[in-house]
């Protein structure tokens, strides 16, 4: 907990830390509650939990192919997280962005998006 809050980030309690191990899927924080006014994008990176002791499962999407969906999906929402990702992401993201199919996007109030 030190750690991530030398590094600006906040972590309600241990526990959140603990479960990062059993991770399955990400999902986009757009609560609002970030302390900063000031969004921005300034790292992605895909991190996947070890098959074994040894051996650590490829991610199922490149940084690339994630950017291009989060792009997509946020291209449809107006919080200020959005913009900050759609930003970040750079042009030729948000191009490419144009031909992922999104449907069904709906806002969950205090909880995100989602979409098909």
């Amino acid at each position: 907990l030190t750690l991530c809050a030398q590094r600006g980030v906040l972590v309600k309690g241990s526990a959140h830390l603990e479960r990062l191990g059993r991770v399955e899927r990400v999902f986009m924080d757009k609560t609002g509650t970030l302390t900063r006014g000031a969004f921005t994008l300034s790292a992605v990176r895909l991190v996947c939990s070890p098959k074994d002791d040894t051996e650590y499962q490829r991610p199922a999407l490149a940084v690339g192919a994630l950017l291009r969906w989060m792009c997509a999906l946020e291209s449809k929402s107006s919080h200020p997280l959005a913009s900050a990702i759609l930003r970040g992401a750079g042009a030729a993201i948000r191009v490419a962005a144009k031909q992922c199919k999104v449907e069904a996007y709906d806002t969950i109030p205090g909880r995100g998006a989602r979409a098909t």
